[in-house]
């Protein structure tokens, strides 16, 4: 919401509430698109690491530039722990899991399930 009122100029919370989750929407799905292209063999673990890029950016450039706020929000634990959540934690897994799910089995893992029938 922050981000927002910075952009855009002040606007009522709600406004600025529903445009906000709109937006992580939408850049989380602009967000995937890099992830399945980049990502040969998509796990949680790899769509959690991932989710450390635009974790890194609110961080470090959002933060300073857009907020005026210290880099990494000056260690704020709220500030550092809800990015960490959402990018990581919950994207990273649900991209990871979902981009995995329809992954074709690698090379190692078809030639077995060949052999053992």
């Amino acid at each position: 919401m922050a981000t927002f009122n910075a952009t855009l100029g002040p606007a009522s919370p709600i406004v600025a509430g529903l445009a906000g989750e709109a937006l992580f929407v939408l850049s989380g799905a602009l967000w995937g698109v890099p992830f399945a292209a980049l990502v040969r063999t998509p796990t949680i673990g790899k769509g959690i690491a991932f989710g450390l890029v635009p974790a890194l950016w609110l961080w470090v450039v959002v933060a300073p530039v857009m907020l005026g706020k210290p880099v990494f929000f000056g260690f704020a634990l709220p500030k550092l722990i809800l990015p960490f959540v959402f990018n990581c934690l919950v994207w990273g897994t649900t991209v990871g899991w979902y981009a995995g799910a329809d992954a074709p089995a690698a090379d190692g893992e078809a030639q077995a399930s060949v052999a053992s029938s």
